[in-house]
């Protein structure tokens, strides 16, 4: 069974729920007045004062029960009492969780709870009970109808058992009545749902009575009174002996109790720790654009911990922002939150006890991101003022803790020293060639993680750019490039420093020379050049940028003549309505010119969505092989002979095919012809001779009436299960209402992998829409389209599709949320009715591995001295635990 949470358990169970900022402050436990850390005014050795637990009569009642044993039958059971605790008074009030204490007589020793542990007022759930500490609490949300988080449950059985205590008792114990008191002590308390709000509930407390009722005494933890004053000197003097040891710890004398009015409580406060330990940020180096992780560390071994909550600041001046927090305290054996945006942690041991970490080990890890702008300099990482660190007990025990600030130092980086050079080669060439010209580099000295500028060509002649590598292998970079203006820029794949070898390539350049170029020598220079390193420091200063050139060579032979005329190519004018799929067949005028290829692009006016889809795979007129790129529009064809062909007059170029959106408006949008080369079979540049002629689409003005779109709203759930390390989960969301249509979806649903859990496998049918479902399952991704392509309303309580999700065994005890991610829902006219469906979130959660997933199994051993009953309960998944 698991151990139950001492006070500040509680509060860290508050601190645990972080939103924006932290939900329930510790700060709040050391509100109690003159009281050490906000203790209860109670006697923590025995019943005390509870009467800030008792409300006025009419609403939900818990009583512990009023037990009588005789001599002989507390003998019999070998000193142990169950004390079962019931509703007493049953109300609307709904109840989806709580957390009491119990305080009774000095003579009754805690043993926990039966050993089935089952809540049967509360729908069955499972109660946990401190085995040391008389605390017990329980959780039952029940799902709400309405959807949305869970609620509470009602009880409507009065005298229903919520828990069967178990005491023992001395079987020699003096006749009388022990009072045992249920109370919430602290931050304990009842909730009415998962949002946490405060359930009204009053306690009462019980008793077990040994003996004849009419000479017994009554005993509390502080006190010891008989329960008649009147009765004789006989009846007093019996009772003594036993009085006298049921109040040693309370150092009040049975003479005194017997003879006096009963004395006040006696309130009990824990110890507080003496000493001190340190907690360090460490001070530690960076670079610009590093990410750093500090461990903060233990120094010292007097103080015992149990929690914390509060803030670390960064000098964020410059850029270096929070933007991890370890998950687990290693030190403390705790599970750590944190609100990364408001630098807030806190963390409460999974024992809920304290824990005296190791000299050196961390209390948490934080990780910081330097910007790549970062200016050197020392920026502190300091302790916030809101810091507050609590015992098991709940006492404030952060003066026992020196918080010691550190730092991140960014250090300025060193300028390289020494040269290399980078060469543009000087190369020969003749009219109409295509020159690949290497650049390379000369020297090994300079590491350089980027560059960008220009390299320029005389084009008085019309040599010109016409492509750059797309990669330096002399650098391992990714180059990229703009032809038109001549600008060139790489950075290393690593983003780091790579020292080129002398004579790798820095890249390659290719230019096309014309076939009237003139002969003569063209240079080839760098023009306005930045190269940097890894730290973004300029070393161009370091880099010699030696020029080039190209020189064409007179012509010697005779080339062919090239071809006179014009021929046209039409792109036509159509018409269309919205939502049409439009056929362009652009077509020849004229016959005299021979075409062997061309290469460019048809852009159209996309203003209103209208979009290419499709080329033609073929030219009928040129009988040609056509290739296209849709997305930007680009198409190239070359005839299958590689010879010339002279395109019948009238005849198709290549097809074009449009979609146009259903919301376009009407209007007249451009097909116009792009950047064009049409070549001969001789090499011939012949664009000139082939007349261009744009086109457009007409768009009509809408004469029907739109279907209208969907009104209401449906959910679709993803639930909350339970689950175990190793288990294979299977999750079916659900439809929650059935007044929307739908055709189809598609999008993604994630699951918290913090811990390994993975989607495995999605359902490859929706029953609930009658669809087929198809999903990515690398990227989480699913959608799905209705059989019949039209609506499809899905019945209440149906199934949208099944996840399956699979658990490592090393997964740990936790809530792994899965939760719905970009998603677009869809009817059968198109319409997006993604607004018109609340989609739910859900989560796993994974219990510890000491709880089987198996049926209940119960086994009974009986003994010659006593009757012993021992059950395991196992804790079946999907159960509230």
């Amino acid at each position: 069974m698991k151990k139950f949470l001492s006070a500040v358990t509680s509060v860290c169970m508050g601190i645990s729920v972080l939103a924006s900022s932290f939900a329930v402050p510790i700060s709040a436990l050391a509100a109690g007045g003159d009281n050490p850390a906000g203790q209860s005014n109670v006697a923590l050795n025995g019943a005390g004062d509870v009467t800030a637990n008792k409300k006025a009569d009419g609403g939900l009642t818990w009583k512990v029960d009023d037990v009588t044993l005789t001599r002989a039958e507390l003998v019999d059971a070998g000193g142990y009492v169950v004390v079962p605790v019931r509703v007493s008074q049953v109300s609307d009030q709904m109840i989806a969780g709580a957390a009491f204490t119990f305080k009774y007589a000095d003579e009754l020793t805690w043993e926990g709870g039966e050993v089935d542990p089952t809540n049967e007022a509360y729908d069955g759930c499972v109660n946990t009970i401190n085995k040391t500490k008389a605390k017990v609490n329980f959780k039952c949300p029940q799902p709400d109808p309405n959807g949305g988080r869970d609620i509470g449950y009602v009880c409507t059985e009065q005298g229903a058992v919520i828990i069967g205590l178990v005491f023992s008792l001395p079987t020699d114990v003096a006749d009388g009545t022990y009072n045992i008191d249920m109370v919430f002590e602290g931050v304990d308390r009842a909730v009415a749902d998962n949002d946490n709000t405060t359930a009204e509930v009053t306690l009462l407390g019980g008793s077990i009575t040994i003996g004849d009722p009419d000479t017994t005494t009554t005993t509390t933890a502080a006190t010891t009174t008989t329960a008649k004053a009147t009765t004789t000197t006989a009846k007093a003097t019996s009772t003594t002996k036993a009085q006298t040891s049921a109040t040693t710890k309370a150092e009040t004398s049975a003479t005194t109790a017997l003879t006096t009015t009963a004395t006040p409580p006696v309130t009990t406060v824990p110890v507080a720790q003496d000493g001190e330990i340190a907690w360090i940020i460490p001070d530690v180096k960076a670079k610009p654009g590093d990410t750093v992780t500090m461990d903060v560390t233990v120094q010292g071994k007097d103080i015992a911990v149990a929690g914390m909550e509060g803030a670390v600041n960064v000098d964020g001046s410059a850029g270096i922002a929070l933007s991890e927090v370890s998950s687990e305290s290693k030190g403390y054996s705790a599970r750590v939150v944190a609100n990364i945006a408001n630098e807030l942690i806190a963390f409460d041991t999974t024992s809920a006890f304290n824990v005296t970490a190791d000299e050196g080990s961390a209390v948490f890890s934080l990780t910081y991101t330097v910007p790549t702008d970062c200016k050197s300099g020392k920026y502190p990482v300091t302790w916030g003022s809101n810091m507050m660190i609590v015992d098991e007990n709940g006492l404030d025990i952060t003066k026992n803790v020196k918080l010691v600030d550190g730092s991140i130092t960014i250090e300025a980086p060193q300028a390289q020293e020494g040269e290399i050079s980078w060469i543009i080669p000087d190369v020969e060439a003749e009219p109409g060639d295509t020159v690949n010209m290497n650049v390379t580099v000369e020297g090994d000295v300079i590491g350089v993680a980027g560059m960008e500028g220009a390299v320029n060509v005389d084009d008085s002649a019309g040599i010109a750019l016409s492509g750059v590598s797309d990669e330096s292998t002399g650098y391992s970079a990714r180059v990229v490039s703009n032809i038109a203006e001549e600008l060139i820029a790489f950075d290393t794949k690593s983003a780091f420093n790579v020292k080129a070898a002398d004579g790798s390539e820095v890249f390659t350049l290719t230019y096309t020379v014309p076939d009237d170029c003139k002969a003569g020598k063209y240079p080839v220079t760098w023009g306005d050049i930045m190269i940097v390193d890894e730290n973004g420091l300029d070393v161009t200063k370091n880099v010699k940028l030696v020029d080039g050139s190209i020189t064409i060579k007179a012509e010697t032979t005779t080339k062919p003549a090239q071809q006179e005329g014009e021929i046209s190519w039409v792109i036509p004018d159509v018409e269309a309505e919205p939502g049409d799929v439009v056929n362009m067949s652009v077509t020849v005028k004229g016959d005299v010119i021979g075409v062997s290829g061309m290469e460019g692009a048809v852009n159209v006016d996309g203003s209103a969505g209208i979009a290419l889809s499709k080329v033609s795979d073929e030219s009928t007129g040129y009988s040609a092989r056509v290739v296209s790129n849709i997305a930007e529009e680009l198409i190239a064809f070359d005839t299958k002979s590689a010879f010339n062909v002279k395109a019948a007059d009238g005849s198709e170029v290549f097809t074009l095919t449009y979609t146009v959106p259903d919301d376009c408006k009407a209007g007249k949008y451009p097909v116009t012809w792009g950047n064009i080369m049409i070549v001969d079979e001789n090499g011939y540049n012949v664009t000139k001779n082939v007349k261009l002629v744009d086109g457009s689409i007409t768009i009509k003005a809408e004469t029907t009436t739109k279907p209208a779109q969907q009104e209401g709203e449906i959910s679709w759930v993803i639930p909350e299960v339970i689950a175990e390390p190793g288990d294979t989960v299977n999750m079916s969301v659900t439809v929650k209402g059935d007044v929307i249509g739908v055709s189809g979806m598609e999008g993604a649903i994630n699951v918290d992998d913090s811990e390994g859990i993975a989607l495995s496998k999605v359902s490859d049918e929706s029953t609930g829409y009658s669809a087929r479902v198809v999903s990515n399952i690398a990227e989480e991704l699913i959608a799905f389209d209705t059989k019949s392509a039209f609506n499809v309303k899905a019945a209440d309580g149906s199934e949208v599709f099944t996840l399956t999700y699979t658990v490592p065994e090393t997964c740990k005890a936790g809530k792994y949320p899965v939760t719905w991610g970009d998603i677009m829902v869809v009817d059968e006219n198109g319409y997006d009715v993604t607004k018109n469906i609340k989609l739910v979130d859900g989560f796993i959660e994974i219990l510890d591995k000491s709880t089987t997933s198996s049926a209940t199994t119960t086994t009974t051993t009986t003994t010659s001295t006593s009757s012993t009953t021992t059950t395991t309960t196992t804790v079946p998944a999907g159960e509230i635990n």
